[in-house]
Protein backbone atom coordinates (compact mmCIF):
# COMPACT_ATOMS: atom_id res chain seq x y z
CA UNK A 1 0.00 0.00 0.00
CA UNK A 2 2.77 2.78 1.00
CA UNK A 3 4.45 1.85 -2.08
CA UNK A 4 1.27 2.59 -4.14
CA UNK A 5 1.00 6.24 -2.40
CA UNK A 6 4.18 6.75 -3.45
CA UNK A 7 3.53 5.94 -6.78
CA UNK A 8 -0.15 7.92 -6.93
CA UNK A 9 1.07 10.56 -5.04
CA UNK A 10 2.94 12.64 -7.51
CA UNK A 11 0.02 12.24 -10.47
CA UNK A 12 -2.87 13.07 -8.63
CA UNK A 13 -2.36 16.88 -7.97
CA UNK A 14 -1.68 17.55 -11.60
CA UNK A 15 -5.50 17.42 -11.77
CA UNK A 16 -7.50 20.53 -10.89
CA UNK A 17 -11.04 18.72 -10.97
CA UNK A 18 -12.81 20.93 -7.87
CA UNK A 19 -13.40 23.43 -10.46
CA UNK A 20 -15.25 21.75 -13.08
CA UNK A 21 -17.10 19.65 -10.51
CA UNK A 22 -18.17 22.95 -9.24
CA UNK A 23 -19.07 24.47 -11.87
CA UNK A 24 -21.50 21.33 -13.21
CA UNK A 25 -23.17 21.20 -9.77
CA UNK A 26 -23.64 24.98 -9.37
CA UNK A 27 -22.63 24.60 -5.94
CA UNK A 28 -19.53 24.77 -3.71
CA UNK A 29 -17.90 21.62 -2.35
CA UNK A 30 -17.26 21.59 1.39
CA UNK A 31 -13.45 21.63 0.55
CA UNK A 32 -11.12 22.12 -2.76
CA UNK A 33 -9.39 19.54 -1.79
CA UNK A 34 -9.87 15.82 -2.37
CA UNK A 35 -8.43 12.98 -0.28
CA UNK A 36 -7.74 9.35 -0.70
CA UNK A 37 -7.48 6.57 1.40
CA UNK A 38 -5.66 3.29 -0.40
CA UNK A 39 -6.72 -0.23 1.52
CA UNK A 40 -6.02 -3.70 0.88
CA UNK A 41 -9.63 -4.62 1.83
CA UNK A 42 -12.52 -2.04 -0.46
CA UNK A 43 -12.44 -3.86 -3.80
CA UNK A 44 -14.07 -3.73 -5.83
CA UNK A 45 -16.17 -0.66 -4.61
CA UNK A 46 -15.02 3.21 -4.25
CA UNK A 47 -16.34 4.02 -0.87
CA UNK A 48 -16.96 7.66 -0.03
CA UNK A 49 -16.59 8.56 4.01
CA UNK A 50 -17.53 12.19 4.60
CA UNK A 51 -17.13 15.21 2.67
CA UNK A 52 -14.58 14.63 0.09
CA UNK A 53 -12.35 11.70 1.66
CA UNK A 54 -13.15 8.42 -0.17
CA UNK A 55 -11.99 4.54 0.31
CA UNK A 56 -9.94 2.94 -3.16
CA UNK A 57 -8.21 -0.42 -3.64
CA UNK A 58 -4.33 -0.65 -3.71
CA UNK A 59 -4.76 -2.72 -6.74
CA UNK A 60 -6.43 0.33 -8.60
CA UNK A 61 -4.59 1.35 -11.74
CA UNK A 62 -4.51 5.51 -11.87
CA UNK A 63 -7.13 5.95 -14.02
CA UNK A 64 -9.60 4.48 -11.90
CA UNK A 65 -8.08 6.24 -8.85
CA UNK A 66 -8.54 9.50 -10.90
CA UNK A 67 -12.42 8.56 -12.38
CA UNK A 68 -13.67 7.80 -8.38
CA UNK A 69 -11.96 11.01 -7.15
CA UNK A 70 -14.46 12.88 -10.06
CA UNK A 71 -17.35 10.75 -9.26
CA UNK A 72 -17.40 10.49 -5.46
CA UNK A 73 -17.62 14.31 -5.05
CA UNK A 74 -21.06 14.83 -6.95
CA UNK A 75 -23.05 12.46 -4.40
CA UNK A 76 -25.62 13.81 -4.94
CA UNK A 77 -25.31 16.25 -7.83
CA UNK A 78 -28.49 18.40 -7.04
CA UNK A 79 -30.11 19.37 -3.96
CA UNK A 80 -32.85 16.65 -4.03
CA UNK A 81 -34.65 18.41 -1.09
CA UNK A 82 -35.27 21.63 -3.54
CA UNK A 83 -38.92 20.88 -4.99
CA UNK A 84 -38.32 21.25 -8.92
CA UNK A 85 -35.60 18.86 -8.64
CA UNK A 86 -37.86 16.46 -6.41
CA UNK A 87 -40.86 17.16 -8.75
CA UNK A 88 -38.33 16.13 -11.75
CA UNK A 89 -36.93 12.96 -9.88
CA UNK A 90 -40.85 11.56 -9.45
CA UNK A 91 -41.58 12.33 -12.92
CA UNK A 92 -39.12 10.42 -14.17
CA UNK A 93 -39.35 7.31 -11.83
CA UNK A 94 -42.60 6.85 -14.03
CA UNK A 95 -40.78 6.58 -17.02
CA UNK A 96 -41.23 3.19 -18.62
CA UNK A 97 -37.50 2.91 -20.00
CA UNK A 98 -36.17 3.91 -15.65
CA UNK A 99 -39.02 1.69 -14.03
CA UNK A 100 -38.04 -1.31 -16.13
CA UNK A 101 -34.22 -1.13 -15.17
CA UNK A 102 -34.83 -0.36 -11.74
CA UNK A 103 -37.22 -3.23 -11.34
CA UNK A 104 -34.93 -5.90 -14.04
CA UNK A 105 -31.71 -5.73 -12.53
CA UNK A 106 -29.17 -7.61 -10.44
CA UNK A 107 -30.00 -6.03 -6.82
CA UNK A 108 -26.51 -6.79 -5.69
CA UNK A 109 -25.85 -3.38 -7.44
CA UNK A 110 -27.82 -1.34 -5.44
CA UNK A 111 -30.26 1.27 -7.66
CA UNK A 112 -32.79 -0.24 -6.02
CA UNK A 113 -35.02 2.69 -5.94
CA UNK A 114 -35.56 5.01 -8.84
CA UNK A 115 -34.39 8.19 -6.87
CA UNK A 116 -31.35 6.31 -5.95
CA UNK A 117 -31.21 4.80 -10.03
CA UNK A 118 -31.03 8.33 -11.31
CA UNK A 119 -29.08 9.65 -8.65
CA UNK A 120 -26.21 7.52 -10.13
CA UNK A 121 -26.91 7.88 -13.82
CA UNK A 122 -26.81 11.57 -13.50
CA UNK A 123 -23.26 11.08 -11.62
CA UNK A 124 -21.71 8.79 -14.17
CA UNK A 125 -22.99 11.05 -17.02
CA UNK A 126 -20.91 14.12 -15.37
CA UNK A 127 -18.08 11.80 -14.30
CA UNK A 128 -17.81 10.80 -17.96
CA UNK A 129 -17.92 14.48 -19.15
CA UNK A 130 -15.73 15.59 -16.56
CA UNK A 131 -12.97 13.13 -17.27
CA UNK A 132 -13.14 14.73 -20.96
CA UNK A 133 -12.37 17.82 -19.61
CA UNK A 134 -8.95 16.54 -18.11
CA UNK A 135 -7.85 14.03 -20.84
CA UNK A 136 -9.05 10.83 -19.29
CA UNK A 137 -12.17 10.10 -21.04
CA UNK A 138 -12.76 6.28 -21.83
CA UNK A 139 -14.94 4.94 -24.35
CA UNK A 140 -18.50 5.98 -23.11
CA UNK A 141 -20.18 3.24 -24.88
CA UNK A 142 -18.59 0.40 -24.33
CA UNK A 143 -18.46 1.06 -20.37
CA UNK A 144 -22.19 1.95 -20.03
CA UNK A 145 -22.38 -1.79 -22.31
CA UNK A 146 -20.29 -3.45 -19.80
CA UNK A 147 -21.05 -1.83 -16.22
CA UNK A 148 -23.64 -3.44 -13.90
CA UNK A 149 -24.63 -5.23 -16.96
CA UNK A 150 -25.50 -2.56 -19.19
CA UNK A 151 -27.97 -0.82 -16.88
CA UNK A 152 -26.93 2.59 -16.81
CA UNK A 153 -28.66 3.27 -20.24
CA UNK A 154 -30.46 6.39 -18.56
CA UNK A 155 -26.65 8.00 -17.94
CA UNK A 156 -25.90 7.78 -21.78
CA UNK A 157 -28.72 9.58 -22.47
CA UNK A 158 -28.42 12.50 -19.64
CA UNK A 159 -24.39 12.20 -21.13
CA UNK A 160 -25.64 12.81 -24.78
CA UNK A 161 -28.40 15.34 -23.94
CA UNK A 162 -26.77 17.34 -21.32
CA UNK A 163 -23.17 17.78 -22.56
CA UNK A 164 -24.58 19.16 -26.02
CA UNK A 165 -26.75 21.10 -23.81
CA UNK A 166 -23.63 22.59 -22.14
CA UNK A 167 -21.66 23.25 -25.25
CA UNK A 168 -24.22 25.52 -26.12
CA UNK A 169 -24.77 26.84 -22.88
CA UNK A 170 -23.00 25.79 -19.47
CA UNK A 171 -25.68 25.75 -16.53
CA UNK A 172 -25.72 23.56 -13.56
CA UNK A 173 -26.35 20.47 -14.33
CA UNK A 174 -29.82 20.49 -12.03
CA UNK A 175 -30.98 23.38 -13.71
CA UNK A 176 -30.88 21.19 -17.19
CA UNK A 177 -32.04 18.09 -15.53
CA UNK A 178 -35.40 19.82 -13.97
CA UNK A 179 -36.27 21.18 -17.97
CA UNK A 180 -35.18 18.27 -20.01
CA UNK A 181 -37.65 15.91 -17.49
CA UNK A 182 -40.65 18.40 -17.42
CA UNK A 183 -40.11 19.59 -21.12
CA UNK A 184 -40.40 15.79 -21.53
CA UNK A 185 -36.51 15.73 -23.80
CA UNK A 186 -35.93 13.03 -21.23
CA UNK A 187 -38.40 11.17 -20.90
CA UNK A 188 -40.53 8.56 -23.06
CA UNK A 189 -39.84 8.71 -26.44
CA UNK A 190 -37.12 11.32 -26.85
CA UNK A 191 -35.27 9.56 -23.82
CA UNK A 192 -35.79 6.26 -25.89
CA UNK A 193 -34.60 6.89 -29.21
CA UNK A 194 -31.48 8.78 -27.70
CA UNK A 195 -30.60 5.60 -25.62
CA UNK A 196 -31.29 3.50 -29.12
CA UNK A 197 -28.95 6.37 -31.31
CA UNK A 198 -26.48 5.73 -28.61
CA UNK A 199 -25.79 2.04 -28.34
CA UNK A 200 -27.07 1.48 -31.68
CA UNK A 201 -29.02 -1.12 -33.49
CA UNK A 202 -27.86 -3.65 -30.80
CA UNK A 203 -30.86 -2.46 -28.52
CA UNK A 204 -28.96 -2.96 -25.46
CA UNK A 205 -31.71 -0.61 -24.04
CA UNK A 206 -34.52 -1.58 -24.66
CA UNK A 207 -36.56 -2.32 -21.73
CA UNK A 208 -37.58 -6.32 -20.79
CA UNK A 209 -41.01 -7.17 -21.80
Amino acid sequence: IEKRIAELSPELPRYNIVPLIEQHLGFPLPTDTITIYLLAYSEPHGIRITGLRFLSHYSYPFNIVLHNAIHEPMHPPYHADDPAVKEAIELLSQDPLVADKVKHHDASFGYNTAAGYIEEDSVEALEQMISEDVGAGRDARKYWEQHDDGMHVLAAAIYVQYKAAYQRKPQPYSLWFVHAVQAGQLRGANLQNTVTQFFGAKGSAAPTP
